[in-house]
């Protein structure tokens, strides 16, 4: 007998269980339940499940080798002092290099088409605070037959159910492991919640990737306080909806975003949706320039559009264009 537990069983031997009289357990029953933050988290894996996201799970140390390769910042990283190994030495501050890893991995294995996704913790030093900082982040990656406007609806679809209004896309192409041209910082109200774009050439060499791979990064700490989970009805509109295609002549370093904002600031609160479908440069096309090809979506709440109504919305939205991008339409 080592600890007093054996004594009260020795006791209850001899004495024999049997003429114990059972007594019912006086702690609280509780009903178990979760947190808001664990339902929130639930609600984002359901909505990337539904998309048709395969759910992946890595470690949370990485190595400074994976980190390199990802031309990652090591700025502030959490170091641990008795790591299993050399590649399990560092916390990580980012989903992305994990992603890439994993996508590299399948890609030897032959799997042709990748849609992923990973909810998890990074660990930030924040003030040389000596504890860190523990955020959770959801990374999307993929390569095949998914590119980059795939995942940009994949994060428009999964704002939108979280009831994220004002979001925007903004062209960044000072992230070292992203190509600098398909690259771009998710804004909402004015905050940076994320980045999305294709992975550099350079980090794709690192880990001997020969096709194109589409990552993207959420902070889930900045948006959580900008989402609602209760759905508000509103009645379908009765109303029928109006589409027309737009080409408009730009230069060739305007982004699809800047464009979109202007659409959208000009549009009377009749635009539901705007589709870019083509992207022209080549013949009848001047040096420097390039055809961006729009397909809007008009619908009134209040009554029947017609030609009238969108003529106008479109004439305001050109002349903006032209005013703040100088960008006209193709004849």
């Amino acid at each position: 007998m080592s600890i007093q537990e054996d004594i009260v069983e020795e006791i209850g031997r001899l004495y024999g269980f049997s003429n114990l009289n059972p007594m019912p357990i006086l702690a609280p029953n509780t009903i178990g339940r979760k947190s808001k933050k664990r339902i929130y988290e639930d609600k984002i894996k359901n909505i990337l499940l539904n998309l048709g996201l395969y759910e992946i799970t890595t470690y949370s140390f990485i190595g400074g080798n994976i980190i390199g390769k990802s031309k990652m910042n090591t700025h502030n990283t959490v170091k641990i002092l008795n790591p299993l190994g050399e590649e399990f030495s560092i916390m990580r501050k980012s989903l992305i290099p994990n992603v890439i890893d994993v996508l590299a991995k399948n890609l030897n294995y032959k799997n042709e088409d990748l849609l992923i996704y990973e909810l998890g913790n990074t660990f930030h030093i924040v003030n040389g605070n000596k504890v860190p900082l523990e955020k959770k982040k959801v990374v999307i990656g993929c390569y095949g037959k998914y590119d980059f406007y795939y995942v940009k609806d994949i994060v428009v679809n999964l704002l939108s159910i979280l009831n994220i209004e004002n979001y925007e896309f903004v062209k960044n192409a000072s992230i070292d492991y992203f190509h600098p041209g398909v690259c771009a910082d998710i804004i909402v109200n004015g905050e940076k919640i994320g980045e999305i774009g294709q992975i550099s050439y350079e980090v794709c060499k690192n880990f001997s990737i020969k096709k194109k791979i589409f990552v993207c990064e959420i902070d889930i700490e900045k948006i959580r306080d900008k989402s609602s989970l209760v759905r508000i009805y509103e009645p379908l509109i009765k109303y029928p909806a109006v589409k027309r295609d737009l080409a408009i002549i730009v230069d060739k370093n305007i982004d699809s975003g800047m464009i979109e904002k202007i659409f959208r600031d000009n549009s009377n609160n009749l635009l539901k949706n705007v589709e870019l479908f083509d992207i022209y440069t080549g013949n009848q096309i001047d040096e420097g320039k390039k055809s961006m090809a729009y397909k809007l979506t008009f619908q009134s709440k209040d009554k029947t559009l017609v030609d009238e109504d969108i003529n106008t919305v479109i004439d305001g939205m050109l002349k903006d264009l032209n005013e703040k991008l100088g960008a006209y339409l193709r004849f």
